[in-house]
């Protein structure tokens, strides 16, 4: 029995870097993983994930279908902890924006809600951040360019530019600490051609976990910064100081923002974050990886389109979106019971049915013509052939003799040698012609048995046929021996 086979789809990937910031953002990144490691195996090479936080999460939370954990790689993961800040809030560049009334206590288990702590995290690796998503950004870049073939059906895209999904809570100190500045350094890596998505969850599903006040508050601080820079322009920058680096940003930092709630506009509620966490991973596996055999535009720009098209609400552009999902589904267990009475209908109605009123005897005779065994004359010249032409017979040689007492014991001598060669010779040429006369007969069986089957009343033909000519065949072979 054949061993199961991945059938994977025919898709064209852009190249794409999909960042996770953030307790969700790692959630959705590892969830995100297994979705492409369950359809392809793997993890096409045009596509990587990061995920940055402020604490080391715990692995071994998904498996792929045959148990395997689904793990984010070392050089997929990094922790911005920090054990002492205090000396970090004295540069100028951060004491600039850190509030005073926080206290620089050690940031190793998370953010504590506090967004300024998640962004001083983030400048303290600042150089390593930076240069985790250039390495990112220019390594699925550079498959692009050099047209790196894959194997199977995976295929990058022909258009220039990469793909960025920036991914995390809003609610958290991490997530909306962190997602502007890694817009700004991410922006800073790309071309005009290339996009950055940002994919934001709402404060609304953490809202009944403890310990969770400041969840509303840093989401509007949140959203606030974002309709902020949603109006710089090149003649319309800032400069922001990193410290050892400095970003110019003339740009908004995401071309797109798609905003996830707990709620849909059916009052549908989302109470767990994890089931909010696998709809954002089901959202973004639908527009990375789902463009089924075209090379054809990103699903974010047809989004990002609609949106500068669209309507003003209070003289505003609408710049966010939000995606959801419907439910395709297939009643298997009645399906399957039509196609089983189809199945019965078409054995019992045609396959099985009465013949038609035919010939029989007219197309034995010519089944058995096709194969050369339509009378024995014909099988016993097939079977005689010689492979130098015409039928075999046999050769005897004298060759220069004296006759004198010698001759008779000589003629007798080559007669047996010359009888021995003739039998070996036969049997080798009757082999020959045997195994031509039963790839003829193979073949027009073959023919025979696809045109009959098929045909309606087809099993009720072959039946009636084969007993028929199984008749015929025995025939046949008494005729032969008494030939022979």
């Amino acid at each position: 029995m054949l061993s199961p086979t991945v059938v994977r789809p025919t898709v064209v990937f852009r190249p794409t870097v999909v960042i996770g910031l953030g307790g969700t953002g790692y959630e959705v990144v590892l969830k995100l993983k297994k979705r492409f490691i369950d359809v392809y195996g793997s993890v096409p090479e045009v596509i990587r994930f990061i995920s940055i936080d402020t604490t080391e999460n715990i692995q071994e939370r998904e498996k792929s279908p045959d148990g395997t954990k689904v793990i984010l790689e070392p050089n997929e993961l990094y922790a911005i902890s920090v054990a002492n800040p205090l000396p970090l809030i004295r540069n100028d560049h951060i004491a600039e924006w850190w509030p005073r009334d926080i206290p620089a206590n050690a940031l190793i288990n998370g953010a504590g809600q506090i967004r300024a702590r998640g962004r001083l995290a983030l400048f303290a690796k600042i150089a390593h951040i930076k240069g985790l998503i250039a390495q990112a950004i220019n390594a699925v870049r550079e498959i692009r360019i050099n047209k790196q073939a894959f194997a199977d059906n995976f295929q990058v895209a022909n258009r220039d530019g990469v793909e960025v999904f920036i991914v995390g809570s809003l609610a958290g100190g991490t997530g909306s600490g962190t997602f502007l500045d890694v817009a700004f350094l991410t922006r800073e890596q790309l071309n005009n051609f290339s996009n950055i998505t940002g994919v934001f969850v709402l404060p609304r599903v953490f809202a009944n976990i403890p310990q969770t006040n400041l969840v509303k508050s840093n989401a509007y601080g949140a959203l606030k910064e974002i309709e902020h820079f949603w109006g710089l322009s090149p003649s319309n920058s800032i400069e922001i100081d990193y410290g050892i680096t400095k970003v110019k940003a003339d740009r908004p930092p995401f071309d797109a923002v798609f905003l996830i709630d707990g709620v849909n506009k059916n009052g549908t509620v989302v109470g767990r974050p994890d089931d909010l966490q696998n709809l954002v991973a089901d959202g973004l596996y639908i527009q990375i990886g789902s463009q089924i055999g075209l090379d054809a535009a990103n699903v974010a720009d047809n989004i990002r389109a609609s949106l500068a098209n669209g309507e003003k609400i209070r003289g505003r552009n609408i710049n966010y979106c939000s995606f959801g999902f419907a439910t395709l589904t297939l009643p298997v267990q009645q399906y399957e019971r039509m196609k089983l009475e189809d199945a019965q209908n078409l054995l019992k109605n045609e396959l099985m049915a009465s013949t038609l009123i035919i010939d029989l005897e007219n197309e034995i005779i010519r089944f058995l013509e096709d194969c050369n065994l339509a009378e024995v004359t014909t099988v016993l010249n097939a079977l005689t052939e010689s492979d130098r032409g015409g039928q075999m017979k046999p050769e005897f040689r004298i060759g220069e003799m004296h006759y004198d007492g010698t001759a008779l014991p000589t003629i007798k001598k080559l007669y047996t040698q010359q009888l021995d060669q003739f039998e070996q010779r036969t049997a080798q040429e009757l082999g020959l012609s045997f195994y031509r006369l039963q790839q003829t007969t193979t073949a027009v069986i073959a023919t025979f048995w696809e045109r009959s089957l098929n045909r309606p009343n087809g099993l009720a033909y072959v039946l009636q046929f084969l007993t028929r000519l199984s008749q015929k065949l025995d025939e046949l072979q008494q005729s032969v021996q008494r030939k022979c």
